[in-house]
C-alpha cells in the first residue's frame, strides 16, 4: 500500500492492472490484523483512529479546498499551497465530524423537527447563494480568471479611479472583459479611469455583419459610443482571426457575401474612420491560442509546458489579421503585437514561468497584468503625466530570466515588464508603483 503512494503518478490508468497493488495490500492487512498481532497494536495507535474516524469528513472537505487553493494562487502555484491546504482541512474535518456529523449519527440528539429545519434551512442557504451567483451579486467586479459575459449582450464598466475622468475606453468582446481585474487596478495605481464595453462574441466591427445578424445592433451601438465619446484614446481588443474564418460574414448594408481578406479589409476602414475622428485608436494584437484546454494539466507540473506551437504556423493563421496590421502601419492607428509575451523567436508556449491561458484562448490573470502594462505603456506615449518610469538596461540575457515572471502580489508593490525592442539587443522596462 505505501509503495503504491510512491511509484503511482499520472501515468497510470485506473483501474488497471497496477491497481492490484493497494488492493491486495489492504486484503492482507484485513486478513492478518486479528487480536493481539503486532499489526493491530500499530493501528490502533490514538492518532491514526483519530484519522480514521476524521477519513470521511477529510475525504470530502480536501478536495475543494485544494481546488480554491490552486485557483486562488494559480499562476504562482507552489507545492506548500498545497501542503498548507492539506493541513487546514484537518481541523475543518474535525469541526464537520464534531458538530455535523456525530449529531447526525445520534438520533437522539437531534429530533425529526430540528433534522427537517436544519434540511430546510441548508436548502435556501443553498439557493440564495446560488441565485445570487447568478445574477452577479457575489462575483467580483473582474474574476481572477476573466469575467466572461453571455454571448451578445452588452457590459459596461468602469475601470481604476471612480473620481478620475476617464480618457480611455476599451471596446472589445470577452478577452477585453479578460483583462479587466489588470485594467482596473493598474488604472488605479497610476490615477486613471476608463470606460470599458464588452460584449462577448462580437469583436468590433460595424461594416460588416454575420449572416445571421448577431451583435449587428452591439457594434451599431459601440460606434456610435466611441464617435461621441469624450475619451480621446480607445483600445479595441477581440480575437478576430477565427470569428471571421468561422462564421459568413456579408456587407452590413448591401448584404454581398465577403471573404476573410474583405473582412478585414472593412475592419480597416472601420479603424481609420474612428481614428479620422479625431480618436487615438490602439489595436490589440492576437492571442495566440491553445489547441488543447490547459486546466487538464493545472494538476501537473507548473513549470512545465505541455504545449507549443512555432510562431510560423500562429503567423499562418492569422495571416489576414497579419495584412490588415501591416496595411495600418503608417496610419496612425496603433498596433500592439503580443508575440514578445507568448512567443520567442521560434515558438509560441503556454506556460513561461506560469499558465498564460485559463482556457484553449483567453489569458489567465499572468499574461493579464503583462499586456495591460504593454496597452497602458503605449498609450502613455501620447498622454503624459501618469506614474511610469522607463529606462533602458543590458544585457538580453536578462530576458530568460525577467519575462513573464510576475512579481507583483497584495504585498509587493512593484511589477516589471521585459520587451525586447525592434532591432537591437538592448531591452525597453516599464515600470509602475503601486
Amino acid at each position: 500500500m505505501l509503495v503504491s503512494f510512491v511509484i503511482f503518478d499520472d501515468s497510470h490508468s485506473d483501474p488497471s492492472l497496477p491497481t492490484l497493488l493497494p488492493v491486495i495490500g489492504t486484503m492482507l492487512v484485513i486478513r492478518y490484523t486479528g487480536p493481539g498481532s503486532k499489526l493491530a497494536s500499530l493501528l490502533a495507535v490514538n492518532w491514526l483512529v483519530g484519522l480514521g474516524l476524521l477519513s470521511y469528513s477529510l475525504y470530502l472537505w480536501h478536495q475543494p479546498l485544494l481546488v480554491m487553493t490552486r485557483l486562488a494562487w494559480l499562476t504562482n502555484y507552489s507545492e506548500i499551497y498545497e501542503l498548507v491546504a492539506l493541513a487546514v482541512s484537518v481541523p475543518v474535518a474535525y469541526l464537520s465530524w464534531r458538530f455535523v456529523e456525530q449529531p447526525m449519527r445520534n438520533r437522539g440528539a437531534v429530533s425529526s423537527r430540528q433534522f427537517l429545519w436544519l434540511v430546510a434551512i441548508s436548502t435556501l442557504l443553498v439557493l440564495v447563494v446560488s441565485l445570487a451567483s447568478a445574477v452577479g451579486i457575489l462575483q467580483p467586479k473582474a474574476a481572477r480568471l476573466g469575467d466572461m459575459p453571455k454571448d451578445g449582450s452588452l457590459y459596461q464598466d468602469r475601470f481604476g479611479l471612480q473620481m478620475a475622468v476617464p480618457n480611455l475606453m476599451i471596446v472589445g468582446d470577452s478577452h477585453a472583459a479578460a483583462l479587466g481585474q489588470g485594467f482596473d487596478r493598474q488604472l488605479r495605481d497610476n490615477h486613471r479611469a476608463a470606460i470599458a464595453i464588452f460584449s462577448a462574441g462580437c469583436p468590433y466591427i460595424y461594416s460588416a455583419v454575420r449572416e445571421d445578424r448577431f451583435c449587428s445592433i452591439v457594434n451599431e451601438a459601440r460606434r456610435n459610443r466611441m464617435l461621441k465619446a469624450d475619451a480621446d484614446h480607445l483600445v479595441i481588443i477581440a480575437r478576430y482571426t477565427p470569428v471571421f474564418m468561422d462564421h459568413a460574414w456579408q456587407v452590413r448594408d448591401s448584404g454581398e457575401s465577403l471573404a476573410p481578406e474583405e473582412i478585414f479589409a472593412l475592419l480597416e476602414k472601420d479603424l481609420l474612420e474612428l481614428h479620422n475622428s479625431g480618436k487615438k485608436v490602439y489595436l490589440l494584437g492576437q492571442v495566440p491560442g491553445m489547441s488543447v484546454e490547459p486546466f487538464q494539466f493545472w494538476y501537473r507540473d507548473q513549470t512545465a509546458d505541455p504545449w507549443t506551437e512555432t510562431l510560423r504556423d500562429v503567423r499562418e493563421r492569422q495571416r489576414y489579421f497579419n495584412d490588415m496590421v501591416q496595411r495600418l502601419q503608417n496610419s496612425g492607428v496603433q498596433v500592439l503585437s503580443l508575440e514578445d509575451v507568448f512567443c520567442d523567436p521560434a515558438l509560441c508556449f503556454s506556460n513561461r514561468g506560469g499558465w498564460l491561458y485559463h482556457d484553449d484562448n483567453h489569458v489567465s490573470a499572468l499574461a493579464a497584468e503583462t499586456i495591460v502594462s504593454l496597452i497602458l505603456a503605449k498609450v502613455e506615449e501620447f498622454l503624459p503625466g501618469a506614474h511610469w518610469e522607463s529606462s533602458t538596461i543590458t544585457p538580453c540575457g536578462a530576458v530568460s530570466k525577467c519575462r513573464m515572471r510576475r512579481v507583483i502580489s497584495e504585498k509587493v508593490a512593484s511589477c516589471c515588464l521585459v520587451i525586447p525592442l525592434p532591432r537591437t539587443s538592448r531591452l525597453k522596462v516599464w515600470s509602475y508603483r503601486s
